[in-house]
C-alpha cells in the first residue's frame, strides 16, 4: 500500500488527532508570521508593489461570500460547503504564516502575497472537489470510512500528490532563476501548493470521515427527460478534433500576435521587454522541461507528457491574448505571474483526467471508450472546480486595480478556455492520436482470470478504478 494511502487512512481513522495535530501547526505558522512581520524583497520597483497590491478587506468582502456560495451550489451540502472552508482557510493561513515568517530569510512582495491567496484558493477549492467526489462513489460501492479513505487517497489523493510537485518543480525552476521580482512569487507558490497538497492528503479525509457527505446531485432530476447538449457522447473526440481544436489554434495564435504587437511598445529602450529576454525564454525551457520529466516518472508514456506541456503552453498563449486585449502596456510581471497562476487549476484538471483515462483503460477498454468514459465521470468535479476558480478570480479582479484588475479578468477567462476547451477536449484528442504509443498497458480478461478476479465492467465501481 503507498504511504499516502496508508497515511489518508489513519488519519481518517484517528480525525480528531488528525485536527489537534493540523490546529498546533496553523498556531504555530500563524504566530511566527505575526512575530516576524512580512519582509518585503529589496530592490522592487515601489510603483510595481503599490499597483499589483489588492485591498485585502475588499478582498474579504468580495471573494469569501462568492467562494463559499459557488461551495455550496456544487456540494450541495452545509456541512461540507463549511467543512470546505474551513480547509480552504487553514491552507490560507497556514501558508501566508509561512511565508510571512520566513520572508527575514527569502524576503516577499505584495505580489507573492497575492499569488498565494489566489493560488491557493483554486488549488485547494481542487482537492476538496476531487476528493468529495470520489469519496461519494467509495461509499455508493459500500466501502466503510477507513477503506473509503484509501480509495480516495489512490485517486484524488493521487492527483493532489502528483499534480503538486509538477508545479512545486517547475516554480523551483522560476525560483532558481528568476529576479528579484519573480524569485518571490515562486518560492509563494512553491508553499501554498505543498500545504494544500499536505493537507489534501492528511487534514481531508479526516474532514470527510466526520461527516455525512451527501450523494452527488444529478442533472435529471432538475430538469425532466434527455439533455443531450449536456452528455458526452462516444463520438466526443472525433467531435473535439473538428471543433476544439481549431478554436483553440486560433485563439493561441491570435493570442500570441497580439501579445508581441502589444509588447513592442511597452519600454522607449531599444531591445525586447523583461518577459522577451534570453533569460526569460530560458526559464520558461526550464519549467516545461522540469514538468516533462515530472508528469514522465508519474505516467510513462512520453507522449502523454509531451502533450500536458504542448496544452499547457496554448492555455497560457491564449490567457497572454486576452491581457494584451484589455492593458495598454503589458506589465513585466504579468506573463510569469500569469503563467504560475494557471498552472495549479490547469495542472490539477490535467492530472485528474489522466488518472481518469488510466483507470479506465487498465480494464480493458479501447481507447476511444476509455476517455468517453474519464470525461463522463469528471465532469461533475472539474464543472465544479472551474466554477470556484472562476469565481475567485472574477472577485480578485473586483478587489485589484489598474493592471491587476485586467489580469483577474483575464486569468477567469483563460481557465475557462482551459478547463472546458483544451483539457476536457483536446486532451483526449491528443492521446487517441498517439495510439499505443501514448496509452497504457491493458489489462487482459486472461490476466483477470489467473488473478482470480472477473473482468470489471466499463464504468463499474470496480478495483480498476483505485489505480
Amino acid at each position: 500500500m503507498p504511504l499516502t494511502a496508508r497515511a489518508a487512512r489513519w488519519c481518517a481513522g484517528h480525525p480528531h488527532g488528525t485536527l489537534a495535530a493540523w490546529l498546533v501547526f496553523l498556531s504555530v505558522a500563524a504566530l511566527g508570521g505575526a512575530g516576524t512581520g512580512l519582509r518585503l524583497a529589496p530592490g522592487l520597483p515601489g510603483s510595481v508593489t503599490a499597483v499589483v497590491a489588492t485591498d485585502p478587506a475588499k478582498l474579504l468582502v468580495l471573494g469569501a461570500p462568492v467562494v463559499v456560495a459557488l461551495l455550496w451550489l456544487v456540494l450541495g451540502s452545509a456541512l461540507v460547503t463549511l467543512a470546505a472552508a474551513l480547509f480552504l482557510g487553514a491552507v490560507l493561513a497556514t501558508a501566508l504564516g509561512l511565508v510571512t515568517a520566513l520572508s527575514s530569510v527569502l524576503p516577499t512582495s505584495h505580489l507573492a502575497c497575492d499569488v498565494v491567496v489566489l493560488l491557493g484558493v483554486v488549488v485547494s477549492a481542487d482537492h476538496v472537489l476531487f476528493s468529495v467526489r470520489r469519496h461519494q462513489e467509495a461509499v455508493a460501492d459500500g466501502r466503510d470510512i477507513p477503506d473509503t479513505a484509501q480509495v480516495v487517497a489512490a485517486t484524488a489523493g493521487r492527483t493532489a500528490l502528483v499534480s503538486g510537485i509538477a508545479i512545486a518543480v517547475s516554480m523551483t525552476g522560476l525560483w532558481l532563476v528568476g529576479d528579484a521580482l519573480l524569485a518571490p512569487v515562486a518560492f509563494g507558490a512553491i508553499v501554498v501548493v505543498a500545504v494544500s497538497t499536505s493537507a489534501a492528503l492528511t487534514l481531508l479525509p479526516a474532514l470527510l470521515a466526520l461527516l455525512p457527505v451527501p450523494a452527488p446531485r444529478r442533472i435529471r432530476r432538475w430538469w425532466p427527460g434527455r439533455v443531450p447538449a449536456l452528455r458526452v457522447h462516444r463520438d466526443t473526440p472525433r467531435l473535439a478534433a473538428r471543433l476544439a481544436a481549431p478554436v483553440v489554434g486560433l485563439l493561441a495564435l491570435l493570442g500570441l500576435l497580439h501579445f508581441l504587437l502589444r509588447s513592442a511598445g511597452v519600454h522607449d529602450l531599444p531591445g525586447a521587454p523583461p518577459y522577451l529576454s534570453g533569460d526569460a525564454v530560458l526559464t520558461l525551457v526550464l519549467m516545461l522541461v522540469l514538468t516533462v520529466l515530472v508528469l514522465l516518472i508519474a505516467f510513462r508514456p512520453i507522449l502523454v507528457a509531451l502533450a500536458s506541456v504542448a496544452l499547457g503552453v496554448l492555455s497560457v498563449l491564449v490567457a497572454l491574448g486576452l491581457l494584451a486585449m484589455q492593458v495598454a502596456h503589458i506589465p513585466e510581471w504579468a506573463p510569469m505571474v500569469l503563467l504560475v497562476v494557471l498552472s495549479g487549476p490547469s495542472t490539477d484538471i490535467h492530472v485528474y483526467l489522466l488518472h481518469r483515462f488510466r483507470s479506465e483503460a487498465l480494464t480493458g477498454m479501447s481507447a476511444r471508450h476509455a476517455m468517453t468514459g474519464g470525461v463522463r465521470r469528471s465532469a461533475s468535479a472539474i464543472g465544479g472546480a472551474v466554477a470556484v476558480a472562476f469565481g475567485a478570480c472574477i472577485a480578485f479582479g473586483l478587489a485589484g486595480t489598474g493592471e491587476f484588475r485586467a489580469f483577474g479578468w483575464s486569468t477567469a477567462a483563460a481557465l475557462l478556455v482551459d478547463a472546458v476547451l483544451v483539457r476536457t477536449l483536446v486532451l483526449p484528442v491528443l492521446i487517441s492520436l498517439g495510439g499505443q504509443l501514448s496509452w497504457w498497458r491493458r489489462i487482459t480478461p486472461r490476466a483477470h482470470s489467473r488473478s482470480g478476479r472477473g473482468r470489471p465492467r466499463p464504468g463499474s465501481g470496480g478495483a480498476a478504478r483505485n489505480h
